[in-house]
């Protein structure tokens, strides 16, 4: 019998045109070539930033050593035009950074979420996929 936690992948899912104004949906939907490269070079920043994130300090009673293949784990991944992901495939990634699973004892409250990572950079790649479907109206 197969345990169905071990399927869930730590991933968050980007995609350019959710995040745009209004005005400017119309083209970011018509065109995603644009956006796929704004989401391509942010979401790969953002795989390299959690790859060198720093864990949490030990517990004083933790006999774990800790090895590392979490951070050098994530990686970007293209889902189609406009839409990129950061994964994390190791099979207990679920437990340790995604919202809502982590373990309490270890993790919660003490090691950060892969939401709260990726929710912190939106700002910053909302003002760049506006910035390039801006400049693509001045050049229409």
């Amino acid at each position: 019998m197969s345990n169905p936690y071990f399927d869930v992948k730590v991933e968050f899912e980007a995609r350019g045109y959710n995040r745009v104004r209004n005005q400017l949906r119309t083209l970011a939907t018509a065109h995603p070539e644009i956006t796929d490269k704004v989401m391509e070079r942010h979401i790969k920043t953002q795989a390299a930033n959690l790859r060198t994130k720093a864990y949490p300090p030990r517990l004083p009673n933790q006999k774990y050593i800790r090895t590392g293949k979490l951070g050098g784990a994530f990686r970007a991944q293209r889902r189609g035009r406009g839409s990129w992901a950061v994964i994390n495939r190791t099979s207990y990634a679920v437990y340790v950074i995604k919202k809502g699973y982590q373990n309490r004892q270890y993790h919660a409250g003490r090691w950060w979420t892969i939401e709260d990572e990726m929710n912190r950079s939106m700002p910053e790649l909302t003002r760049k996929l506006s910035a390039a479907l801006e400049q693509e109206l001045d050049r229409q």
